[in-house]
């Protein structure tokens, strides 16, 4: 082991990977106990002391109350390879801090800081005394990389000025386009009140050419609209990028000389209640398509097969009785909406017996009656007195 090793909190592990980053970012060779996993590393510590040129310290809220932090400065200090660096605290703990403090409060790593500019000469005075580094090449790589920053933001601030003034010219665009629309809406108003008062051809001549004129500057305002758009959309752009290659250079800087195993673990987050997704069509290789769900699709050919579903099974009889009950009240709407009509045939039977026995009644009762006037007219009742022959004659 060799280089520095740092001494941090666990609950100041965002402020360890910052330094770790801007160190490393500097060529420095650091060490932290993620590098060592499944080893005692304050045991390796101890037994490496004299191969390291430095233990820099992070003296936090945190670590200031914390038995290992302090253990390992109390090795360094034996040693004279202390580095008190300060993060929201004004000095070391009693008794380290007979070695000054170093504070590092407000440093972004995107900024000249002059804390972690005083930190990055105490490293590079370890490294020089047990001969890890040449006097100077740490503070020249330290202000080659601030120069680095410095002319970013330059071209981020150029970039800004670029975009703020198209964007006043796309301002400005604006209304002069909407100053040449009133004109044009005002010389053809003109021309319409000319046409309608039955103005003279000279008049009317006129108002065609303020009209022409106010077309022209109309169509000129929409060139330089577009024009000032197409700017505006480029300066736009460069500042995007600008940024963006700033973000990558400096602002994510410590994510790739981390390893993977140094992130912490991601935490599991509670997924939304699942919904059927919509049947899509597919096509199989016989070019038939054929309506499959995405979830069958998208199973594992190693997934084990889904259980049996026995919600078919229970479902199945209400599907049936289902079916039943409105096969029922299918036939139940026919039967009373269609009234029942006997059959012709058996209709006209009906009647044509009905009027025969009327007929034979009616021929019963006219002979009876017949029968019955016979004796009457033959034997002439005594009481009733005979009419007079009309040919006998008459008395005087």
């Amino acid at each position: 082991m060799s280089g520095i090793f740092l001494s941090y909190s666990r609950v100041d592990r965002a402020l360890a990977e910052q330094v770790l980053a801007g160190l490393r970012g500097l060529g420095v060779d650091v060490w932290w106990d993620e590098d060592m996993p499944g080893v005692d590393w304050q045991q390796e510590l101890e037994h490496q002391i004299n191969e390291l040129a430095a233990v820099l310290v992070l003296w936090t809220p945190a670590s200031i109350n914390s038995k290992n932090v302090r253990d390992e400065a109390r090795l360094s200090q034996h040693t004279d390879k202390l580095i008190n660096v300060l993060a929201g605290v004004s000095a070391p703990p009693f008794p380290y801090d007979r070695v000054n403090g170093l504070p590092l409060n407000g440093w972004t790593q995107r900024e000249s800081h002059n804390g972690w500019t005083r930190v990055v000469q105490t490293v590079e005075h370890h490294l020089v005394r047990v001969g890890a580094s040449e006097p100077g090449a740490l503070m020249a790589r330290l202000a080659e990389h601030e120069q680095g920053i410095q002319a970013k933001r330059r071209e981020i601030a150029a970039a800004e000025e670029a975009y703020q003034n198209a964007k006043a010219d796309e301002d400005a665009a604006d209304a002069a386009r909407a100053e040449a629309e009133a004109q044009f809406e005002s010389a053809e108003e003109q021309l319409k009140r000319v046409i309608d008062f039955g103005g003279s051809s000279s008049l009317v001549s006129a108002a065609h050419t303020d009209l022409e004129k106010a077309r022209a500057a109309l169509e000129e305002a929409d060139r330089a609209r577009k024009l000032v758009g197409r700017l505006l959309i480029i300066t736009s752009r460069d500042l995007s990028r600008a940024k963006a290659m700033f973000e990558r250079q400096f602002g994510e800087q410590f994510d790739s000389t981390l390893a993977p195993e140094t992130y912490p673990e991601a935490q599991p987050q509670q997924s939304a209640p699942p919904r059927t997704p919509p049947r899509s069509q597919t096509t199989t290789p016989t070019g038939v398509a054929s309506s499959i769900s995405p979830t069958s699709a998208e199973t594992s050919p190693g997934a084990p097969p889904n259980p049996p579903k026995r919600k078919l099974a229970v479902m199945f009889p209400i599907y049936a009785m289902a079916v039943i009950a409105l096969i029922t009240l299918f036939a139940i709407i026919v039967f009373t909406s269609s009234p029942l009509v006997p059959d012709d045939s058996v209709a006209t039977a009906d009647v044509a017996a009905a009027s025969d026995a009327a007929m034979a009644s009616t021929a019963s009762d006219a002979s009876t009656a017949s029968d019955a006037a016979a004796p009457a007219a033959t034997t002439p009742d005594a009481s009733t007195p005979a009419a007079p022959d009309a040919s006998a004659p008459a008395n005087k």
